[in-house]
């Protein structure tokens, strides 16, 4: 059957025989249309992402990688000098008589051990206290005043020098008797004084098993009071 469209009075609605629903002009809107991708660049566009992807993955990854340790500057091997090869004075020389005991190489070691002093080279004595034919060096360290003798030294000639082989500080006076290095200290009453003990403690040393020991002590009167 045909569309009728019945005319009516102004503000009447109109209606079509197909639906029999009312039809209410709406107001006109804007249109949207939907762009459709064609199927045959969809794989292109997906490989072009996962570049990209796998881009900004390197990227992240170089730039927490830490840079190559740098190369080590490395010294050429050397050799270490031994342990105690300091110089002995009196180098080549073929007698401790050539030995200068005074020279600051020998006498500020032996004031330094004796805690201060000096050294009198009018006192050295040479005499062989070893037995071996050779004469030993005997080095007072006096202290210039009252205290008398600091410490006493003993020296040995080697291949390589003057050898210090003994040394002992005291606060007396030091003797070289019969092959023996003998020491002397005060032994004080109440009422000595300070120059003048009325005793003396004697200690005397010699050469045993390879080294200078002490070989007696005793207490002797001061006969030069």
């Amino acid at each position: 059957m045909a569309a009728v469209t019945v005319a009516g009075r102004k503000g009447e609605m109109r209606h079509s025989p197909r639906t029999g629903s009312p039809s209410t002009p709406g107001p006109a809107g804007p249109r949207h249309s939907r762009s459709m991708l064609p199927a045959a660049l969809v794989p292109v566009v997906i490989a072009l992402a996962m570049l990209v992807v796998l881009a900004g993955a390197l990227l992240l990854s170089g730039c927490g990688a830490s840079d190559p340790p740098a190369p080590r500057a490395t010294a050429s091997p050397t050799t270490a000098a031994p342990a105690g090869a300091t110089a002995l004075p009196g180098a080549g020389a073929v007698s401790l008589r050539e030995v200068d005991f005074a020279s600051p190489a020998v006498a500020a070691d032996l004031i330094n051990r004796a805690g201060g002093g000096e050294v009198n080279v009018n006192r050295v004595v040479y005499e062989d206290l070893t037995g071996d034919g050779r004469e030993e060096a005997v080095v007072v360290v006096e202290s210039g005043g009252t205290a008398g003798d600091l410490a006493v030294a003993v020296y040995r000639l080697t291949p390589g020098g003057a050898a210090l082989v003994m040394f002992e500080r005291l606060g007396g006076r030091v003797e070289v008797r019969l092959g023996l290095v003998v020491t002397q200290e005060g032994v004080y009453a109440d009422d000595d004084a300070r120059c003048c003990p009325s005793r003396l403690r004697e200690r005397a040393y010699g050469w045993r098993d390879s080294a200078f020991t002490l070989i007696s002590e005793q207490v002797v009167d001061n006969s030069a009071r």
